[in-house]
């Protein structure tokens, strides 16, 4: 890949005099031009690893950076800091994903709950229609394939169950 050549040789006569975030900045905007990190290191006549912690560096907090930028924040706390804040966003990502889910199986529940009454089945059975339900898609078959129109091909828990007409 051929390194664009403004971009990175006004990164190279300027980067003594920039701040690691201002680095951090160029680094950013070249890299996502689709320049790899390895071919950066040795057009700048540095580690990737290197350029890799000021990117890091780059994604912390607006007030961690202004720190930073004060002289009262050294780039390495700098990049400890993001990464904290990173692995936060993580997991608060994951507990929405878990809330949502939780929320989706709730409308779920009440919407087979609403068809239940409109099909007017009889409470002591509504046990079992669930729990033939659970069979059937516990059966290997994908999402959204129960046998709804073969009835005869749907498993008995028991004498007594059937599915509601």
């Amino acid at each position: 890949m051929t390194v664009a050549p403004p971009l990175v040789a006004d990164l190279q006569s300027h980067w003594r005099s920039l701040h690691d975030l201002d680095r951090a900045q160029l680094l950013k905007s070249i890299h996502q031009s689709g320049v790899s990190l390895r071919v950066l290191s040795s057009a700048l006549n540095c580690s990737p690893s290197l350029l890799s912690h000021l990117l890091h560096a780059g994604q912390a907090p607006p007030e961690d950076c202004l720190l930073a930028r004060q002289g009262l924040l050294s780039t390495r706390a700098l990049v400890r800091r993001a990464r904290t804040v990173g692995a936060r966003r993580t997991a608060l990502h994951r507990e929405e994903i878990a809330y949502e889910r939780e929320l989706a199986a709730l409308r779920f529940s009440q919407a087979i709950g609403r068809w239940l009454d409109e099909k007017g089945v009889e409470s002591a059975d509504r046990e079992s229609v669930i729990e033939q339900a659970v069979v059937l898609s516990s059966q290997g078959r994908g999402q959204g394939e129960l046998p709804l129109k073969n009835m005869a091909a749907c498993p008995q828990l028991d004498a007594r169950s059937s599915w509601p007409t």
